[in-house]
């Protein structure tokens, strides 16, 4: 999964990442039971703080696309 941060854009960053994977989960590209990228990985590959992918990831829970596991991954799931 492929995303793309604006460092200029009206939007924090945080929901920048929130809106393109909950777009990549609606359109199929992410798979029901696929595991997302840990919150520290996709910190580390965004170059971003791992507070933000926290945050974003608690978002996306909070809309009920994705559960997290503790302990593990988050996993989507619909």
């Amino acid at each position: 999964m492929k995303l793309i941060l604006k460092n200029n854009s009206e939007y924090p960053i945080y929901e920048q990442i929130k809106q393109q994977i909950k777009e990549n989960i609606l359109k199929g590209y992410v798979a029901p039971g696929e595991h997302l990228p840990s919150m520290r990985e996709l910190a580390k590959d965004l170059q971003v703080s791992l507070i933000t992918t926290k945050r974003s990831y608690e978002r996306i829970e909070k809309d009920g696309l994705v559960t997290k596991i503790i302990g593990k991954d988050v996993c989507f799931t619909l």
